[in-house]
């Protein structure tokens, strides 16, 4: 197989892949819909858009992803989420104009590579702050030593622990939230702080999968008794709706 693979987790998996058949033949499968993608996962290669397409046969497949999967010698980079067209389509519905009164906090920033305050803050220079938490308190200092508008902070706290959070309740005028929701382990215990974050007029906006083929793959090498002795264990965090079926009504429920 003619692939230029730099990630040693992503390389075990070709190989598994391989060994399973010519019908996962990566070549032949992401060429031939239905595809699988989840559009939602932040720590992507192009690589790893053909491996979710062969574990997940009935996902969706963005346009960009399809462009990634086609490559045969695929690069290792950071895939381009859905950030800035998810903002501007908020924007346009909520009816966001004038943010000089808010306070907006965006949950699980993470990335820096994703930068939505940054965006947020172009569009709305006069937004009265941007509090940015995320709960890796690595990837906290990382972003509080960049350069960044006066008016963006960031802070180390989980939006699933509200131990961390009190100190804004009720102060936050807008909620965003992208590529984080699908990663936690109690959404209900998340979607409950957010509420408590926001004043009574508050809105909140989240952008999150339900299943991920990240996460799907994952288990799969994981779970391979021939494969899993080269796994390293650096799992991602594997979302409460992973395994289930679940439609609208799930969330409805919950919330």
């Amino acid at each position: 197989m003619a692939y230029k693979v730099r990630h040693p987790e992503l390389s075990v998996l070709k190989s598994y892949l391989s060994a399973k058949g010519p019908g996962l033949n990566p070549t032949s499968r992401v060429k031939s819909p239905p595809l699988a993608w989840c559009g939602s996962f932040e720590m992507s290669a192009s690589s790893v858009c053909e491996l979710c397409a062969l574990f997940y046969p009935n996902s969706v497949v963005s346009d960009r992803s399809k462009d990634n999967m086609a490559s045969v010698t695929p690069q290792v980079s950071y895939v381009s989420t859905d950030t800035t067209g998810f903002l501007e389509m908020v924007i346009s519905k909520l009816g966001w104009s004038d943010l000089s009164d808010d306070i907006v906090m965006d949950v699980g920033c993470g990335n820096p590579k994703i930068k939505l305050a940054n965006h947020l803050v172009n569009l709305f220079p006069n937004v009265k702050q941007v509090i940015c938490i995320d709960k890796n308190s690595m990837m906290i200092h990382y972003l509080k030593i960049s350069k960044r508008p006066s008016n963006i902070v960031y802070q180390n706290a989980d939006i699933e622990n509200r131990t961390t959070l009190i100190k804004w309740e009720g102060q936050i005028g807008k909620v965003v939230s992208t590529h984080c929701f699908h990663m936690l382990q109690d959404q209900k215990a998340a979607f409950q702080n957010v509420h408590d974050l926001l004043k009574p007029d508050g809105e909140a906006a989240i952008l999150f999968c339900v299943q991920s083929g990240y996460v799907g793959w994952h288990c799969e090498l994981r779970d391979d008794t021939k494969w899993n002795k080269y796994y390293n264990g650096n799992a991602p965090e594997i979302p409460s709706t992973q395994f289930m079926s679940i439609d609208d009504s799930y969330y409805k429920t919950m919330l």
